[in-house]
């Protein structure tokens, strides 16, 4: 029977021998195995942490160069102008309307040959009653009539107040 007394020497010492491989490999840090490993290889840093990290190519000693992810950057956002002043056709046709009372009504049929009906209705509305009439009188009368008209609309309409 000596094969089989070799056979029993033979399995041990095979065993032995692969499971020293594991073992070695335990012992020297390669697989970490609670109660093998030594401690400073098995912490938990090491096991899921930087260390972990290091094992596979990564972290600060790494020659894998780390991906920083990009952050968006806000615009910048620049603000409007603050308007310096407000449009307001009602002070600027009684400015013109000053200005007209003191002309000769002959003079201002020559100026407001070109001005369109319902701006020169604006301005006339705050003119002195006389001039205004004198004004009117020498327009064509279509187009005083047309002027005159818009003179009425404009004065009906009265501003709500709350």
């Amino acid at each position: 029977m000596p094969g089989k007394k070799g056979l029993m020497i033979a399995v041990p010492v095979l065993l032995v021998l692969g499971g020293g491989g594991f073992y070695g490999a335990a012992v020297t840090g390669l697989l970490k195995v609670p109660g093998i490993t030594p401690k400073a290889k098995l912490s938990a840093a090491n096991m899921y942490g930087e260390g972990a990290n290091k094992m596979y190519g990564e972290g600060k000693d790494s020659k894998v160069a780390a991906v920083k992810p990009k952050t968006k950057t806000k615009p910048k956002l620049t603000p409007k102008p603050r308007p310096t002043h407000v449009d307001d056709p009602v002070k600027g046709a009684a400015a013109v309307a000053e200005v007209w009372n003191g002309m000769e009504p002959s003079q201002l049929i020559k100026i407001v040959a070109d001005w369109n009906d319902s701006d020169l209705a604006l301005v006339m509305a705050g003119m002195d009653t006389t001039k205004a009439s004198e004004l009117l009188a020498g327009l064509p009368p279509k187009r005083a009539s047309n002027v005159s008209r818009a003179i009425e609309a404009y004065a009906s309409k009265v501003p709500i107040k709350d």
